[in-house]
């Protein structure tokens, strides 16, 4: 338990040492149902982070978490990017549904392209699930996953942005609202 902790502390303070920014705010994430989720987070230049945790009070305590982390590889021009990422849905801890067993923690490793366009920012990737139950099909919709992200412009004298983004893969299309804070200024 100590080595654990150790360990994620460690990793804590590296991705806190390079950040430019935190994020905090509120995921709204729609598949079988609507549930609520806290979102956290780090954004640089290099990388992005997000994490997204819902508890269930139900007979029994059950966690749906969404872990999204991006690195940058590339920049292709001033708008456009390379980037490549993993992301991890842990979104149907005890429930039975027809598509996947009593648990669904899904990985998808991704590679795709940043788009920046003023206020407005995209990445339009392919992922391949990381799942030995994986079937492979013909439709290039289960491999894509696209996250669109507005930041609202401010007013002169604030220092945090107001930021919209929505994430669209198959398995999952959520919305979030969050404030970006600068670590550093």
């Amino acid at each position: 338990m100590k080595k654990s902790f150790l360990i994620l502390s460690i990793i804590f303070i590296f991705i806190f040492g390079l950040s430019n920014s935190f994020n905090y705010g509120l995921t709204i994430m729609t598949d079988e149902q609507v549930n609520w989720a806290l979102r956290t987070g780090f954004d640089s230049e290099q990388f992005k982070l997000y994490f997204d945790l819902s508890p269930n009070f139900g007979e029994e305590l059950n966690m749906i978490t969404i872990t999204d982390l991006d690195l940058k590889l590339a920049d292709l021009n001033d708008m456009i990017g390379l980037s490549a990422g993993v992301l991890w849905l842990n979104d149907r801890p005890t429930q039975d549904y027809i598509d996947a067993g009593e648990n669904r923690s899904a990985i998808f490793a991704n590679v795709g392209f940043n788009f920046h366009v003023q206020n407005v920012s995209a990445k339009l990737g392919v992922g391949y699930p990381v799942s030995q139950d994986f079937e492979p099909t013909t439709n290039i919709i289960d491999y894509l996953n696209l996250r669109m992200t507005y930041t609202v412009p401010k007013p002169a004298n604030f220092i945090d942005d107001l930021k919209l983004q929505f994430r669209f893969t198959k398995l999952r299309r959520d919305i979030s609202i969050f404030i970006s804070t600068p670590i550093y200024e």
